[in-house]
């Protein structure tokens, strides 16, 4: 099974949890995510967290933060036309 990304532009870490709503949550809803799968956040500035699901609600889903880690950006700059 592949691995799910999240994007969330200003994730919100509380206690290593982040509260995921909103679209991204309609998106792993759809996706059929479980309890303890495996995802990875990342807000687009190259912050990139992994996380394993800890409850799917109706309204938001719960991630809990394994480990974080910084990408750097890529050394060319790809404009689509």
């Amino acid at each position: 099974m592949p691995l799910k990304s999240v994007y969330l532009p200003e994730p919100a870490l509380q206690n290593d949890r982040i509260r995921i709503t909103d679209e991204e949550h309609r998106h792993l809803v759809v996706a059929r995510s479980e309890k303890d799968e495996p995802i990875e956040i990342f807000d687009g500035k190259g912050n990139v967290w992994s996380a394993s699901i800890e409850s799917v609600g109706k309204r938001e889903t719960v991630a809990i933060v394994t480990a974080s880690r910084r990408e750097s950006p890529p050394p060319f700059e790809l404009i689509l036309g």
